[in-house]
């Protein structure tokens, strides 16, 4: 059996161990998975997202966010309409063309901050519009919660510093050493790239990321210095889950874990691929989340040459296998969603009281769902990757079947499992490693699952598509392989 490496663009071409070109599969200890396609709600949002939240309430509702050049919008309980819920007082935001809102959940509140207007709270359950936090708070891009701490980081008034909340009240933000509300400005490092909170914090800057810790009074909270001299490159490439952090640096993509070991995870991998296929000027654009289901790092780009400065590729990287893909599409957001409706007796469809199967004191109406990858299309509309299979495709590097000599390559078997997919193979080959591939196929396999060819060559490249909409759950590579040595010119 051939199987189907790591897709590993760094590498040569000449190597068994590497994959040359992946598409729209998701890595697995023993091969390769579908990807869903995906499914707009058909609710289009007025404005193009600059930042998205779900949260989930102290009633066990969902309720989803998202914010804009000049207004924040909630998602309708039954999942039909971006309600405006901007402030009442204020007038409209004034988000930068290249600005983000950022958000994170105090509680039963939400705390919205787009680093030029005043930190927005919304109440979850009572609240209708949002409004200006208050209690001091601080103009800020990024924010978080540390135990019972508030922070909001990199600050209109200082691009070096942060400041923390009282001890468990986010609406009193005045120093003070009775509720332990104070601040910090880092003298080295450059501006905050990001943070992210839990059960310590982390703060990432241009070339400096240090560890934020609870110790009490009188200094609050300890800042040690992960690194010296390694930063965050992008500050809207972080993504965090559970003690992984996922960033990119200015030496490639990075993996801090346990807030103390930053791991390389694209070192000689496609870090070099990624600066080659990157477009630094909508650099603004970039998005970063994690699938928590699928155990997925996921960045979305702008690719060089790109007609509209649409993010249209997707890398994403699995932590368990420390492998990379990459999936097609245009998407203007992607984040992680609780879920796209908050079921309530008022908007659950069923035509009679009689017809509903459960009381009103039910766990049904805010039973937990489990968090699903959400995104915005290249038109705004909203939706999840819930869809038929996409078209997958994976592609072998340069493979010598014959040594020192060439092959005629007679046929193959593709190994995929599934119920109703029938896999295309196409063969690309080359007699020298500086020749361009000739291409021949695709060819279909018959009904015995064989692929019969004939292609001569001294290096054969392999090439598995699988259409749309197939029915299938593991490709795995290509085995029961002809070929008959040839002249060794």
């Amino acid at each position: 059996m051939i199987p189907y490496a790591a897709w590993l663009p760094d590498f040569a071409d000449f190597d068994l161990l590497a994959s040359a070109d992946v598409k729209n599969v998701i890595p697995a200890e023993t091969g390769y998975r579908p990807v869903e396609s995906f499914v707009s709600d058909g609710v289009p949002g007025p404005e193009l997202p600059l930042g998205e939240y779900s949260a989930r309430g102290s009633d066990g509702l969902v309720h989803n966010f998202y914010g804009g050049l000049t207004k924040l919008y909630k998602l309708s309980s039954d999942g039909t309409v971006w309600d405006d819920v901007s402030r009442t007082v204020g007038g409209a935001y004034t988000t930068a063309g290249d600005g983000r809102w950022t958000f994170y959940q105090f509680g039963n509140d939400i705390h919205a901050s787009n680093n030029v207007d005043a930190t927005q709270k919304f109440t979850l359950g009572t609240s209708t519009n949002f409004a200006a936090l208050g209690g001091s708070s601080p103009i800020g891009q990024f924010g978080g919660v540390i135990r019972g701490f508030a922070v909001i980081a990199r600050l209109s008034t200082g691009f070096n510093q942060l400041r923390w909340s009282a001890i468990e009240n986010a609406n009193d933000w005045v120093p003070s050493s009775l509720t332990l509300a104070d601040g910090q400005e880092f003298p080295d490092g450059g501006q905050i790239m990001g943070f992210v909170g839990g059960e310590y914090g982390v703060v990432f800057q241009d070339n400096a990321i240090h560890r934020m810790s609870f110790e009490g009074p009188p200094t609050v909270f300890r800042f040690d210095k992960i690194s010296n001299q390694l930063g965050c490159r992008l500050e809207w490439s972080i993504a965090a889950y559970e003690n992984l952090i996922f960033f990119l640096a200015d030496d490639g993509f990075k993996m801090l874990r346990g807030g103390a070991e930053i791991v390389p995870i694209g070192d000689e991998k496609l870090d070099r691929w990624f600066e080659a296929t990157f477009d630094p000027a909508s650099a603004h654009r970039v998005r970063a989340t994690v699938d928590t289901l699928r155990r997925l790092y996921l960045i979305c780009f702008t690719c060089v040459g790109s007609a509209t400065g649409t993010p249209d590729l997707t890398l994403a990287y699995h932590w368990p296998t420390g492998q990379w893909t990459k999936i097609e599409g245009q998407y203007s957001a992607l984040y992680q969603s609780l879920g796209r409706k908050s079921i309530t007796v008022d908007n659950y469809a069923a035509t009679t009281v009689d017809a509903t199967p459960y009381t009103v004191d039910s766990s049904f109406w805010n039973a937990k769902q489990r968090p699903v990858l959400g995104a915005f299309d290249a038109a705004g509309n909203v939706g999840t990757f819930s869809g038929p299979f996409m078209e997958a495709m994976m592609e072998t590097k340069d493979i010598q079947l014959a040594k020192g000599r060439k092959a005629l390559l007679r046929g193959l078997r593709p190994l995929i499992e599934g119920t109703e997919v029938e896999p295309e193979i196409t063969i690309l080959s080359r007699d020298q490693l500086q020749q361009v591939h000739d291409e021949a196929g695709p060819y279909q396999i018959n009904r015995y699952g064989f692929v019969p060819l004939r292609v001569n060559a001294r290096y054969h490249r392999v090439r598995t598509t699988v259409p749309a909409a197939s029915q299938w759950k593991m490709l795995r590579g290509f085995d029961d392989v002809k070929a008959s040595k040839m002249g060794a010119r």
